[in-house]
């Protein structure tokens, strides 16, 4: 199924909703937290919007593909 307009956050509430009752509470709460503090911010639009990049810019040699938050 193609990418919708659903955002970042809004499936991310859905996953921890899925996995609330499938992890433990610490486990959970790690993934909370994650989810909250590093790829929320990193990914502030909608799902359709995030695209994969190679390289990290100037001076890397690693050619490593990443996501990175591309709006329109």
């Amino acid at each position: 199924m193609p990418p919708g307009k659903d955002t970042f956050a809004e499936v991310s509430e859905r996953y921890l909703a899925h996995q609330r009752y499938r992890l433990t509470a610490k486990e959970y709460e790690r993934q909370e937290l994650i989810l909250e503090n590093h790829l929320k911010p990193f990914f502030p639009g909608k799902i359709a919007e995030i695209r994969r990049v190679v390289g990290l810019g100037a001076g890397d040699t690693t050619d490593r593909p990443f996501s990175a938050y591309s709006p329109e």
